[in-house]
């Protein structure tokens, strides 16, 4: 009886243990210099135990991953990344007090998914850059990167596999010709006696807004009592809200991590196990020991190539969130326009307004008004 109970512990320990989104992206922005390891760690450790006690299910603490990106992909300092951080949070407790429930009715889920595609290819960008600067092949790197992605799509009998698999290839391969972004140490970044780039600061601001309103706020909340019912009534937008504003402002001021609860996530916590908020709360308290214990060292052990990896197994889970909008044949090119656009550019608000543009076009030729879907109370 004893053993078979530390086995459920163990198992939906496990489960709460968000090693394939939270861990790829920290390391990442440990490496680049964004964020601090050792207070990251520590934060983000303390999110989740306050999470778990404020909601009672095991709520996902997760890096925001609009902002994350851009941080990666434009070299941000930790300056930067603070700022931007900082008027978040503020905008989020704004958002909170301020009838969001109305605001998020009205909200086009099309363009959530258009952020959540978009996301998904800067990070395979990113993971192939990683992956080229820890020395490997480069046919070893593209042929591993892309069957990691094929085979977690098959696995996982994801919808758009073609449209997804396409996009993967040419991802891949545009971060193994990008040479020039892979020949300065990971570690380069600008350093924070300089100016901030305020355009910088805008565009990830501008970006993670909708992606957060649409997954972490709307796609949580319905996740949440589609899992847990009437357990989940702490579970509200405005309590999200209020707890990703409250903390992303302490985030700031620490130099944390800025973080979000994600729709993704709760489902990864739920589907492997861990369905009381005891899990994701010893989670919290493991990031916390790690944190003060172990510091910066705990990031040194993973090798550029394994983070590659995970980054790459991110990725995947993202683009399978846009699975929706990917299956409608009226918005199936518009996403494949937007997403081919973020690659090129290496901009998700590009991508976006891409993707804007051909849905309205597209509307236009057939009569119609544009993205005019609505969420109607479900998850994206």
């Amino acid at each position: 009886m004893f053993l078979r109970a530390m086995h459920r512990l163990a198992l939906r320990f496990a489960g709460a243990a968000d090693i394939a989104v939270l861990m790829p992206l920290l390391l990442a922005l440990e490496r680049s210099g964004c964020v601090e390891g050792r207070v990251a760690l520590v934060g983000t450790g303390v999110a989740y135990v306050t999470s778990s006690m404020m909601f009672r299910i095991p709520m996902p603490v997760q890096p925001l991953k609009s902002l994350a990106v851009l941080a990666l992909s434009a070299r941000a300092s930790a300056s930067e990344m603070r700022l931007a951080g900082l008027i978040l949070g503020a905008g989020f407790l704004t958002l909170a007090f301020g009838g969001v429930e109305k605001f998020l009715a009205r909200c086009p889920f099309a363009i959530v998914h258009a952020l959540q595609l978009g996301l998904a290819v800067l990070l395979l960008g990113q993971a192939s850059r990683m992956a080229i600067a820890d020395g490997g092949s480069t046919i070893a790197t593209a042929s591993v990167l892309v069957l990691a992605v094929v085979g977690a799509i098959v696995l996982e009998k994801r919808a758009g596999f073609p449209v997804i698999a396409a996009l993967t290839v040419a991802t891949v391969m545009t971060g193994l010709v990008s040479r020039d972004a892979t020949s300065a140490p990971i570690s380069h970044h600008l350093s924070d006696g300089a100016a901030p780039r305020w355009g910088l600061i805008a565009t990830m601001v501008l970006t993670q807004i909708p992606l957060t309103l649409g997954n972490s706020v709307l796609g949580t909340h319905a996740a949440a009592h589609a899992y847990f019912g009437d357990a989940a009534h702490r579970v509200t937008p405005r309590r999200l809200l209020l707890s990703m504003g409250a903390g992303n402002v302490v985030a700031a001021l620490l130099g944390g991590l800025p973080f979000c609860h994600g729709s993704g996530g709760l489902t990864a916590h739920v589907r492997a196990g861990a369905r009381e908020p005891l899990a994701t709360a010893l989670f919290g308290l493991l990031l916390i020991v790690a944190g003060f214990a172990l510091g910066p060292q705990v990031f040194a052990a993973l090798p550029r190539f394994g983070l590659a990896m995970l980054l790459t197994l991110t990725a995947v889970h993202h683009a399978a969130l846009a699975r929706p909008s990917l299956e409608d044949p009226a918005l199936r090119l518009s996403m494949v326009a937007g997403a081919a656009m973020s690659a090129f550019t290496g901009n998700l608000l590009a991508g976006v307004l891409a993707f804007a543009a051909f849905a309205w076009l597209a509307a236009r030729f057939k009569g119609g008004s544009g993205v005019a879907v609505r969420w109607n109370g479900r998850a994206p």
